[in-house]
């Protein structure tokens, strides 16, 4: 069996670290999102709710390719609580709420699996890179993200120039320096 050429093996290696770092940014994004939707969750914020269950749902099941999130996947995330909580849960600060109704345990056990689906994101992404023969420290999660001064706003349907950043040979690889 004759090797693949160093390029293609160096442009499935890049291919692979940016996958895994696209994944670590979805994580990132996800866990930002429901960091805070929480505190307005647990005083009774249905929308924030919804949006914390959507980012959950989003973070358990979107990492599985293939998997569909139907009605039954969102009714077992909003019911898996104690019937009791459950009931207390629908009892907000304006009355009875009809929707989705989240525990505080609920809130926070979701907030959790969303760090640990981060941490493995970030896990993933350094591993990928080492495997490729790129040492990659697993960036920390900034909850207060600031894109870099130099980062220049892109407009809808603009087209970005190439920068060679992932071209084969170069020193740097990933265009990350």
């Amino acid at each position: 069996m004759t090797p693949a050429p160093a390029g293609l093996v160096a442009a499935a290696q890049t291919k692979n670290i940016e996958t895994a770092r696209t994944g670590l940014i979805g994580a990132d994004t996800r866990l930002r999102n429901m960091l805070l939707m929480a505190d307005r969750a647990k005083k009774g914020d249905q929308q924030a709710m919804l949006g914390l269950v959507a980012n959950h749902i989003g973070m358990t099941l979107g990492a599985q390719k293939g998997a569909r999130i139907n009605q039954a996947v969102w009714n077992e995330a909003v019911e898996s609580a104690p019937w009791l909580a459950r009931v207390q849960a629908k009892w907000g600060p304006d009355g009875y709420l009809v929707g989705v109704a989240l525990t505080p345990d609920q809130i926070d056990q979701m907030v959790e699996l969303g760090k640990l689906g981060r941490q493995t994101a970030a896990e993933a992404f350094a591993q990928q890179a080492a495997a490729s023969g790129i040492q990659e420290d697993i960036p920390e999660f900034q909850q207060n993200f600031t894109p870099p001064s130099t980062a220049k706003p892109v407009k809808p349907g603009q087209i970005l120039p190439k920068t060679g950043a992932h071209t084969v040979g170069g020193n740097d690889p990933l265009g990350v320096l």
